[in-house]
């Protein structure tokens, strides 16, 4: 009896451990841009454009991934801002949480906030659902290109 308790909270604590492999090769429906993810188990995704690429940690720990200057013509700095992101795979779906702070010269500061789920339709096609403050959904496509 002890073994069976034992293999059955082995298999119960692999499986809350496995997450769904996003790696392949994509084309975003809605912008036509190729993209290929890259991913290191259920550590790291990594987004890999014509660009260059970005490697998120998959621990659900917010962190500083852009920080931008809008600039003026007369070349002084009108706002910083600063996006935020934390990842972190749950079951079957990649699970992002973003913030973007808006910092401006004048002193005044915004803050806009929302996550995304990400999963693969039964074709292997990369579904993602954005859900803002505002209640709003945003659902994008991304096919598969090949594995």
């Amino acid at each position: 009896m002890k073994m069976i308790l034992s293999l059955l909270a082995l298999a119960l604590s692999t499986s809350a451990f496995s997450c769904t492999d996003f790696s392949g090769e994509y084309l975003d429906s809605y912008d036509g841009t190729y993209y290929s993810i890259a991913q290191n188990g259920c550590e790291s995704i990594e987004y890999i454009y014509d660009e260059g690429s970005m490697t998120f940690p998959a621990d659900g720990v917010e962190y500083l991934v852009s920080s931008n200057e809008i600039v003026v013509e007369e070349g002084k700095v009108l706002a910083v801002i600063d996006i935020y992101e934390s990842n972190k795979f749950e079951g079957a779906k990649l699970i992002a949480t973003n913030r973007i702070e808006t910092s401006y010269t004048s002193g005044d500061h915004e803050t806009e906030k929302f996550w995304e789920e990400s999963f693969l339709d039964s074709k292997k096609d990369l579904i993602s659902i954005a859900h803002y403050e505002d209640g709003s959904i945003e659902k994008s496509l991304s096919r598969r290109v090949s594995k």
